[in-house]
């Protein structure tokens, strides 16, 4: 009895913070992207996104190029870059700590452990940028700070290489030439640009008059033979790889500058010189051709996310993926890929402008607080307000090796507007018309629909909310019963919701806080878990055009020993699984309970005792002989009704805790957690 991890289903970015850049760092071997996304760092696979042909295939050493995770900093990572060699990955966080891992080792776990190579205490505030040099041996770490905002030390001690100076305020970006001799230049909020020789790095010069604002950005081209410089003062500025010098004031020679506002970023084609990139503010990103002391504009697309709120579809960070890929990050944290070839493949979610190719790639970006399966479609709700649906038809069993799953936005990514301000629960209605539609409750004390255009389950449309008596808690809806009604656990009880006319038909009052609710799959039986530690059961039945609610007081459950915060019933209704604050599970026979009789329930399992916080969400297997369960303690286990002794554990799954786990069929789950990403895994049970 066994858990394989398939694949990881990743997050998006963290938002960037308001007029700051973001960064992102890609290894061409493997074709992975770097960045952050809360506590965690994420190293994703573009592989399967058309990889340009003349890139090097993954070498003999780089056996896993899939999606992986590291999460083992304390605090809120802001930036990790690649080594050059791409067998060790530099990450620093809110704190000032910088890590340096092994990428090779990294293991599959929520922690994503890895043999630490170095840590090394950088700054006193939060790292903003790192860089590499060309022999990985050196880093240079800068942010905000108190005595210095920068340091540079070698890999294998972390002693000083150097001395970062010449700013007064945090500084913002840093960046190394390739070869000798070395070079670096850092950029920061007093509007100056610092130039470096090394080894040991010393400050050579302070350009105080490249910029009149804050910068944002430097990059170098691959042979050093030119530096770049970009910030709020829309200008591109030009200098010299060698001495530092100004080449240029400004490359575009337009009279506002190369972008409407702030330029967030600008990097160089990988083997050229004379082609880069810069994304700005104004929601474009544009090709450069330079010649000389100046730069001709090639192409210039605009990445504006309809209906996105001030600041969400700013582009904060850009680098190239390969020599005809660019990969961009938005305000909100959403990654855009800009094939500059029009051959590239295309998918569903990709668009045309001229010759190039823009491949939107939609993702969570804040913790996954929901998860539901149907048919081949897993759906994910986040505290972001979003809901998107992962098509697991294909593509699950080569995760590992780079391949990826279509994500598609139901709500909130397309639009820009988030469903809800968060979403907190999805429930499956099935319809008499076979397709269904999600429901979903939010922090904006409403239910709201989102059709599903067909069994596959691509719908992109909600329709009219449902206004609550509270704050929902949980949401339930039957599973076997045609556009059944849904119930909504409140603060003062639940609310009845006929799905079909988008009415509030039924609130029923309960003598205890809820916090967790179940229906039974006919619809017939509602659980309803309090903070008492006890779950009251409710007879429901049609009555004219809404809900008769029954309370059934002989029949309440009363075994438990603290807040019931999960609930779920099997396949057949006849048995109640009730999770607790304290991570225990019970499972009651309920086969007996109605609306017309006194019959109680009874205990069928009390073994399920592994778990050690709050479990968060329960699920039962489709054949009702096993049931899975994810907890704020990271874990998630597999328990098994014949064999009540037996389980499976899968041991941090997800830093900082499980919020939702389903069932794709009776051989796969689907986990999903604070760290904003999903994994999927195969499991192979007790015979």
């Amino acid at each position: 009895m066994s858990a394989t991890l398939l694949g990881i289903l990743p997050a998006n970015p963290t938002p960037a913070k308001s007029n700051q850049a973001a960064k992102l760092s890609y290894h061409a071997p493997t074709q992975r992207i770097a960045y952050a996304q809360g506590r965690t760092v994420v190293l994703r696979s573009l592989a399967a996104s058309s990889p340009a042909p003349t890139e090097a295939p993954a070498g003999p050493r780089f056996l896993q190029p899939g999606t992986q995770l590291y999460a083992q900093h304390a605090h809120p990572v802001t930036v990790a870059r690649f080594s050059p060699s791409g067998y060790y990955c530099a990450s620093a966080d809110m704190s000032g700590l910088v890590r340096i891992w092994d990428v090779l080792n990294l293991t599959s776990g929520a922690g994503g452990e890895a043999v630490l190579k170095l840590e090394h205490r950088a700054l006193a505030g939060p790292v903003r940028d790192i860089a590499w040099d060309a022999e990985g041996k050196r880093l240079i770490a800068v942010g905000e700070g108190r005595d210095s905002f920068g340091a540079v030390f070698l890999l294998d001690s972390g002693s000083s290489a150097g001395t970062i100076e010449g700013h007064s305020k945090p500084i913002n970006a840093v960046a190394l030439n390739t070869a000798r001799p070395f070079r670096a230049i850092t950029a920061a909020d007093d509007a100056q640009l610092a130039w470096y020789t090394g080894a040991p790095y010393k400050l050579a010069r302070t350009l105080a008059d490249a910029h009149t604002r804050f910068v944002h950005t430097v990059a170098f081209s691959p042979s050093g033979m030119y530096a770049l410089s970009a910030g709020s003062d829309s200008r591109l500025v030009l200098l010299d790889g060698k001495s530092g010098d100004i080449l240029a004031s400004d490359l575009s020679g337009a009279s506002g500058g190369a972008h409407m506002g702030t330029v967030y970023a600008v990097a160089f084609h990988p083997s050229s010189d004379e082609t880069f990139i810069s994304a700005g503010a104004d929601s474009t990103l544009k090709v450069w051709r330079l010649s000389g002391a100046s730069a001709s504009l090639q192409s210039s697309l605009s990445l504006k996310i309809p209906g996105a709120e001030r600041g969400d579809d700013q582009l904060v960070a850009a680098c190239f993926a390969g020599p005809d890929r660019v990969v961009v990050q938005s305000g909100n944290g959403q990654l855009t890929l800009v094939h500059l070839s029009s051959s590239s493949p295309s998918n569903s979610n990709t668009s045309s402008s001229g010759n190039h190719r823009i491949e939107a790639i939609y993702a969570p970006t804040k913790s996954i607080t929901a998860l539901h399966a149907g048919g081949s479609m897993l759906y994910g709700a986040s505290f972001d307000g979003k809901v998107v649906a992962w098509d697991l038809s294909h593509g699950v069993d080569n995760l590992l090796q780079g391949g990826s799953v279509s994500c598609t936005p139901l709500v909130g990514a397309i639009s820009g507007a988030a469903l809800a301000p968060a979403v907190m629960g999805l429930a499956l209605s099935c319809s008499a018309m076979g397709h269904g539609e999600l429901l979903s409750v939010g922090l904006d004390d409403a239910l709201k629909r989102i059709p599903l255009a067909s069994a596959a389950g691509t719908g992109t449309a909600h329709g009219s909310a449902v206004a609550l008596s509270g704050q929902p808690k949980a949401l339930a809806a039957p599973t076997a019963t045609p556009n059944g009604p849904a119930y909504i656990a409140t603060p003062d009880g639940f609310d009845v919701v006929d799905v079909s006319s988008s009415r509030k038909v039924h609130s029923q009052p309960a003598p205890s806080a809820p916090s967790a609710i179940a229906v039974h799959p006919h619809g017939t039986l509602v659980a309803l878990g309090c903070e008492d530690g006890k779950v009251r059961m409710y007879a429901a039945s049609p009555s004219g055009a809404g809900i008769a609610v029954k309370e059934l007081p002989h029949a309440t459950l009363a075994n438990g020993r603290s807040a019931i915060t999960a609930l779920a019933f099997d396949p057949s209704g006849s048995l109640l699984a009730a999770g607790e604050s304290n991570g225990k599970i019970i499972v009651y026979d309920v086969s007996a309970v109605s609306g017309s009789g006194t019959a109680q329930a009874t205990v069928k399992i009390l073994h399920w005792v592994f778990h050690t916080a709050r479990i968060n969400d329960i699920k039962w297997s489709p054949d009702g002989d096993a049931a899975v369960s994810g907890s704020l303690d990271t874990n998630v286990y597999i328990w098994s009704v014949s064999k009540p002794a037996k389980n499976i554990a899968i041991k941090n799954a997800h830093a900082g805790g499980v919020n939702a786990v389903a069932w794709l069929d009776d051989a796969r789950i689907a986990t999903a957690g604070a760290d904003a990403c999903a994994r999927i895994y195969s499991v192979k049970r007790h015979p």
